[in-house]
């Protein structure tokens, strides 16, 4: 799983802010198959890594990302 996916759900679910060393890979994956149907990792895994590029970055830009009123770590 790419880092910026890892970054976002990380973020997103678990609250960490550094979700590559905080998060187990455990609740990562746990929390990408509660949330992601299976077998749909072709067409959500590229839109997760562009936004962790572009939004949900080391720096993140929660003041435009459109998931920062359900974000644990916001």
């Amino acid at each position: 799983m790419d880092t910026n996916i890892v970054r976002v759900l990380g973020r997103l679910v678990s609250g960490d802010l550094q979700p590559a060393r905080d998060t187990s890979r455990a609740e990562i994956d746990a929390v990408a198959a509660a949330l992601f149907p299976a077998g749909e990792g072709v067409r959500w895994n590229p839109a997760l890594m562009d936004y962790g590029a572009r939004v949900c970055t080391p720096r993140p830009h929660c003041e435009v990302c459109v998931v920062a009123s359900m974000c644990a770590a916001r």
